[in-house]
């Protein structure tokens, strides 16, 4: 039997692959012989509850990824340009027509400080030109260099209320991926119990068709001897009786067959149809002696069991919704400088 550790991490290579297309396609398979890694990988790559998992697991990292950005710095850019001619009403103007020219480019600097503040640095500059004689500096320039921080000193103040949905969306990842490996586990579970499923009952077929054969040898030596006179003639009907009842078996067993090929096929995501084929196991079980130790196996199932570890992080998850309510509940008090 095939060693679950193998097969889950064979499990974990193939789950990236979960939307290529299949090197074979099912409706061009015919009788296909398989081995169980084969038929791990099949169902991985073509299972939907494994493929929206990773969806789901690709979703939660770009999460992380965008809760970081809180703390990268914003650049802003900012320009304006503005002209305007009007009439002249008065007999002070210079001209006719006034003509008034302004244009300013700003840029600033924002950046959220690990304990809940904010800071930020400004600078701009303008110009302002205008054909009035009222304005003695023509064209006059202006600039301005701008610094700002604050910093909570009560709400909001804290390492681990600034981070909090960075560290909540770490914790959502980790479950995402404990819940892929959850998904991966049992689709090589089922596809394991699926397959040896499948070998058993092609043996059970094999000893019922041997079973068969003997009881039709039987009916056989029973028929020469009722004839030569050694045996009753009613013993003829009690091996026909086995004979039918061996064969009312096969037809049974063909009936197992097909359902576990069909649970299996099902598992592998294959076509159901008329052409879909036989699925031919290419493995046999096998028999390995293992000695474990109570207490070993259940601090080993404690610590790999992806729900169990899920469950930890929702307590961590839960605790850090904790603090930040608290932290919410102070009165807002805050230091600034600008």
């Amino acid at each position: 039997m095939m060693n679950y550790r193998k097969l889950g991490a064979l499990a974990a290579i193939f789950a990236t692959a979960a939307f290529l297309p299949p090197a074979l396609p099912a409706q061009e398979a015919k009788t296909q012989s398989l081995t169980l890694k084969e038929c791990v990988v099949q169902a991985i790559r073509h299972n939907l509850g494994v493929a929206v998992q990773v969806i789901s697991a690709r979703q939660s990292e770009s999460a992380v990824t965008l809760a970081g950005e809180k703390f990268l710095p914003s650049l802003s850019f900012d320009f304006y340009r503005d002209r305007q001619n009007a009439s002249s009403y008065s007999w002070m103007d210079s001209s006719n027509v006034s003509t008034t020219a302004s244009s300013s480019l700003s840029g600033s600097v924002n950046q959220n400080l690990p304990l809940g503040g904010s800071m930020s640095l400004g600078l701009s500059g303008g110009m302002n030109e205008s054909n009035s004689r009222f304005q003695t500096i023509n064209p006059y320039y202006s600039g301005r260099l701008s610094f700002q921080w604050t910093q909570p000193l009560l709400r909001d103040f804290g390492w681990g209320t600034s981070r909090k949905d960075i560290i909540v969306a770490r914790n959502n990842n980790d479950i995402a991926g404990n819940t892929l490996k959850s998904a991966l586990i049992e689709t090589v579970y089922s596809v394991e119990q699926a397959y040896w499923e499948l070998v058993y009952q092609i043996e059970s077929l094999a000893v019922q068709r041997q079973s068969l054969k003997l009881a039709e040898d039987l009916q056989e030596k029973n028929r020469k001897e009722v004839e030569i006179g050694t045996l009753a003639p009613k013993e003829i009907l009690s091996s026909q009786a086995e004979v039918a009842s061996r064969k009312a078996d096969i037809l049974r067993s063909e009936m197992m067959v097909k359902d576990s090929a069909d649970a299996l096929r099902g598992l592998l995501n294959l076509d159901f149809g008329p052409d879909a084929g036989e699925i031919i196991p290419a493995e046999t079980p096998g028999f390995e002696k293992t000695e474990v130790n109570l207490d070993d196996v259940l601090a080993l199932a404690l610590a790999n069991r992806p729900d169990l570890q899920s469950s930890a992080i929702g307590v961590r998850n839960r605790e850090v919704d904790y603090s930040f309510a608290k932290n919410q509940m102070l009165p807002s008090l805050s230091l600034s400088a600008r």
